[in-house]
């Protein structure tokens, strides 16, 4: 079994944190925002952000699907009445 993820260690409202920069940095800048939570006293690598970073951009692309799917499934329906 694997060792869980650094990230998962964290509380909530750093996590929270974490996803919100990595999105706002457009998926990049891990190894700034490692020092910024070394500094804070979390000790995370570059590398188990940056796949933290893969699992929230994988999430958001779910996301988008569904909501594509839904918006056309609503369009067809609209456009057979």
């Amino acid at each position: 079994m694997s060792k869980p993820s650094g990230i998962s260690v964290l509380p909530l409202h750093i996590q929270r944190e974490v996803e919100e920069q990595i999105v706002a940095n457009g998926f990049g800048g891990y190894k700034q925002l490692e020092v910024c939570l070394r500094e804070r006293g979390f000790c995370i690598s570059k590398s188990a952000l940056h796949r933290f970073g893969q699992e929230i951009k994988a999430l958001q692309l779910q996301a988008n699907r569904a909501a594509m799917v839904k918006r056309a499934k609503a369009r067809a329906q609209r456009e057979a009445q």
